[in-house]
């Protein structure tokens, strides 16, 4: 009974880390450099990519809304 006290207590323990927003927010955080950028510390070609053709995106909505 004891045992099983001690490693719920220690469960909960665990439990109680992983959902602390902190460390939440740093994994999220760790997971967004990981994808985005490289082992130097750089951008991805990829996510620059996407970020131009939102941006031209974004500027071509607006331009056609403008002439509208």
């Amino acid at each position: 009974m004891e045992i099983t006290a001690a490693r719920l207590q220690e469960n909960l323990g665990t439990l109680a880390e992983r959902v602390k927003p902190a460390n939440v927010a740093s994994r999220t955080a760790d997971e967004v450099k990981r994808r985005t950028l490289t082992a130097d510390g750089k951008p991805k070609p990829e996510v620059i990519g996407a970020a131009v053709a939102g941006a031209v995106g974004l500027v071509g909505l607006l331009v056609w809304r403008a002439r509208r």
